[in-house]
């Protein structure tokens, strides 16, 4: 069973620990080896929420000095995801402005003009932005 466990995926192989800690067949010094490996891969990964879950079956018992790390790492992570969404709008701004540059497209004289408007939506970030790409002036040449 041990040379199984390697060739699968880690949640997997937590899973059946977990499925065997439940199961009434497992004998009792099983579940205090199984309960301890689930514990190590728990804190291991930081999975506060299944330690959470785990405390509410009675798997475990409230350790909040195994908790409060767990959750400080969770919310340190949620932060910076938090930061890179609202970053990525102002990163989509370059490939839009690449495209104003282009004003003509294959020979014509119609500006290359896909983004009239762009709109952030909803679900990035806390908050809406709104970007207005304006249309190249091609009445006056550059020199």
């Amino acid at each position: 069973m041990d040379s199984e466990e390697g060739t699968q995926q880690p949640q997997l192989v937590l899973a059946h620990k977990l499925f065997l800690l439940t199961h009434p067949d497992v004998n009792d010094l099983d579940k205090v080896r199984l309960r301890e490996e689930v514990l190590e891969a728990v804190v291991s990964n930081d999975m506060a929420p299944l330690f959470e879950t785990l405390v509410s079956k009675g798997v475990f018992s409230l350790n909040l000095e195994v908790l409060d790390p767990m959750r400080v790492k969770n919310a340190d992570e949620l932060k910076k995801l938090d930061e890179n969404c609202l970053d990525s709008p102002n990163m989509l701004l370059h490939p839009c402005r690449i495209l104003q540059k282009c004003t003509v497209f294959e020979g014509s004289d119609t500006p290359y003009d896909i983004f009239e408007e762009f709109e952030v939506p909803s679900n990035i970030g806390t908050q809406r932005q709104g970007v207005r790409i304006q249309k190249p002036d091609l009445s006056s040449p550059k020199s």
